[in-house]
């Protein structure tokens, strides 16, 4: 693991800090790392969802399993087996 240095104007170190503690982070590295992450993964899926968001018969798909689910026509694989044992 490599150690980088951070510096933050006075003004922005008291926010971090305090939107640090107002959300649990054990410090400042904590929130900065998790930042971090999320910038680097999060946009990334988020440009693999858009490039699947190009394929039509996916897209319909996923639409006609959104209005299943709606309409109460999916099962939970719990819902299931107990169907199976309900009719056996």
């Amino acid at each position: 693991m490599k150690q980088i240095n951070l510096r933050l104007s006075e003004e922005l170190r008291k926010e971090v800090e305090k939107y640090a503690k107002k959300h649990g982070y054990k410090n400042v590295q904590e929130l900065a790392k998790d930042a971090i992450r999320m910038k680097v993964f999060e946009e990334e899926s988020i440009k693999e969802t858009l490039e699947i968001m190009k394929n039509p018969e996916l897209m319909a798909s996923i639409e006609r399993s959104r209005r299943d689910v709606e309409k109460g026509r999916v099962f939970t694989f719990k819902s299931i087996s107990e169907l199976r044992k309900r009719y056996k």
